[in-house]
């Protein structure tokens, strides 16, 4: 028989046991189910979804890394490692997690944390953005090149154009790089540069975005040796659709210039700028970009001066990550600092370029 010491002692044993178990997070027993893309030939990956972005899906495989995959490869989508911020076509911004919808191709359950599910296509959905990432995660980019030669002309001509992007549910920041240079028996010629830095604020629950980004330009052609640009303003997206999208911005901008001759601003020159870009993205046997920036400035320390600067670009994905580039650009300034010399510039360049 059991004495009274001994049943005393393993009852202790068995109350430290019990609290134990209470104050031990649920969350040690229970492993959280990563996220999991259920393709439309029946394949599925597993691992972290990143984001959704203009028709195109990121996501952390656990086998693969990270990989891209476009919205009509994938049937549904299960991603409840951490919650998302989601901007649909018709400018609906939702918080929640996907649940896979298994009685419609191509399309996902929202849940909120009220538990309340909402349907969505992913052909609807314009960006999804998953919280919690590392920073590198966050992190994206393209380099691109191109070069070109004339035996005739004895020059080649060399173009290099780079981005990074940065993502977070609430701001997108991005510089870019874009230089076109000249190779002759003279010697070496830096016909063109632009480095731009973007920062986009985007509101919970909001079509309306705060800009600001800071611009380096040079133009041997209007004789511009270089212009420093800064701009802070709003805009806000006016059109958006399953392969479209446009935004408009505008608030105050300030340079300062010089010219190649040795002319530069005295001070300040304060614009009105009117920046719009659109979108066009279209995925399938030939998956495709197309992109538009039209910058108009309406000088306001200069009230008769009137500047342009147009952008189109147009990418063709002819392997994975790999995409052949087409850029038509524009740039035309009423009253350049050097007189004369050209007002306007414009030109087509060509190369190959690779998402990071």
């Amino acid at each position: 028989m059991l004495t009274l010491a001994v049943i005393l002692m393993r009852s202790k044993l068995l109350c430290l046991y019990l609290l134990f178990l209470l104050l031990v997070p649920c969350s040690l027993f229970a492993q959280a189910q990563p996220d999991t893309l259920f393709l439309r030939n029946g394949e599925q990956l597993i691992g972290a979804l990143k984001g959704i972005d203009q028709g195109e899906i990121s996501f952390f495989s656990n086998s693969l890394y990270e990989v891209k995959l476009h919205e009509y490869k994938v049937r549904t989508i299960s991603s409840t490692l951490h919650d998302l911020r989601v901007e649909t076509t018709a400018n609906e911004h939702l918080f929640g997690k996907f649940l896979p919808c298994t009685d419609t191709v191509g399309a996902v359950y929202l849940v909120d944390d009220k538990g309340k599910s909402t349907r969505l296509m992913l052909d609807h959905i314009s960006s999804a953005m998953s919280f919690n990432h590392g920073a590198l995660q966050k992190l994206e980019g393209k380099l691109g090149a191109g070069m070109s030669f004339s035996r005739s002309a004895d020059i080649g001509l060399v173009n290099i154009n780079t981005s990074l992007k940065y993502t977070t549910p609430r701001s997108v920041t991005e510089v870019t790089l874009a230089t076109l240079s000249s190779i002759a028996k003279s010697g070496f010629t830096r016909d063109q540069e632009k480095v731009q830095a973007t920062y986009y604020y985007v509101p919970a629950k909001s079509s309306w975005v705060g800009v600001t980004f800071l611009t380096y330009q040079r133009n041997l052609e209007l004789l511009l040796a270089r212009r420093f640009q800064g701009v802070v303003g709003a805009g806000a997206r006016f059109a958006t659709t399953q392969h479209f999208t446009a935004l408009a911005v505008t608030g105050i901008s300030g340079s300062n210039e010089r010219s190649i001759t040795g002319q530069s601003s005295k001070s300040t020159l304060f614009e009105l700028p009117v920046v719009i870009k659109l979108d066009y993205f279209k995925f399938g046997k030939a998956n495709m970009r197309i992109g538009m920036t039209h910058g108009l400035y309406k000088g306001l320390s200069q009230t008769n001066r009137f500047r342009y600067d147009g952008n189109l670009n147009v990418e063709w994905e002819f392997m994975e990550n790999l995409s052949i580039t087409t850029n038509f650009y524009t740039n035309y300034d009423s009253k350049p600092l050097s007189s004369p010399t050209a007002k306007t510039d414009y030109g087509v360049v060509m190369g190959v370029s690779y998402t990071l």
